[in-house]
């Protein structure tokens, strides 16, 4: 009986625990569990690292009731900025994501940002610094519901 009692006080804490640690995670490599459960498979396909110098990191917030969920991996890579782009931008052909041509943004940056016709994927951006020999890339993408 006693058994009993404290598995009900343990257990459904511990469980409310585990899913927060779920909903707003970062700092994840691929291959480790969670990036299987929290990096939806379609966007799993769609961000190869290309040319890399420093490992993949991905991070990702659920739906909160205010703002969008969303993943984004970050990475190192020693490729141009525009070649990445347009690697980036095909890998991303499973997704349907189509948009805008690359531009510069202010801060050093080549950006891409698209809009996708997949049922997983509303949005996809990507960013490429401009100097330095090994460039932050960052993809984005808001999820659907």
């Amino acid at each position: 009986m006693k058994g009993l009692v404290l598995a009900c006080l343990i257990l459904p804490p511990t469980a409310l625990l585990g899913l927060w640690m779920l909903f707003e995670v970062s700092d994840v490599r691929p291959g480790w569990p969670l990036y299987y459960v929290g990096v939806p498979e379609s966007v799993r396909d769609a961000t190869p690292t290309f040319a890399e110098c420093r490992p993949a990191r991905f991070h990702w917030k659920g739906r909160d009731g205010e703002g969008v969920p969303y993943v984004a991996m970050d990475y190192g890579s020693y490729m141009d900025p525009d070649v990445a782009l347009l690697k980036h931008a095909a890998a991303m052909a499973p997704l349907a994501c189509s948009g805008d041509p690359a531009q510069v943004a202010g801060a050093g940056s080549h950006f891409r940002h698209m809009r996708c016709e997949h049922p997983d994927v509303w949005s996809a951006d990507i960013s490429v610094e401009a100097h330095g020999p090994c460039r932050e890339v960052r993809i984005g993408f808001v999820l659907n519901d």
